[in-house]
């Protein structure tokens, strides 16, 4: 949001997405309007085990518009 010049939004999220909304709205909740959330995953153990151990392994700055692809 910062990136593009958005101070305080509203998002929708599904699936994953619902997951990285809630994550900002519990981190930064003043960059929060209102929110939709549809379809988030609770947990992480219904997820293949190669999958767990990616999510566990990403790190915040690689979500960097910037970032260099692995």
């Amino acid at each position: 949001m910062q990136a593009i010049g958005v101070g305080r939004g509203d998002l929708i999220g599904w699936s994953d997405g619902g997951n990285i909304a809630l994550d900002l709205a519990i981190n930064h909740p003043e960059r929060i309007g209102r929110m939709a959330i549809t379809g988030a995953n609770f947990r992480v153990d219904g997820f293949a085990p190669e999958v767990i151990e990616w999510i566990k392994q990403v790190k915040p700055e690689e979500f960097d518009p910037a970032a260099p692809r692995r």
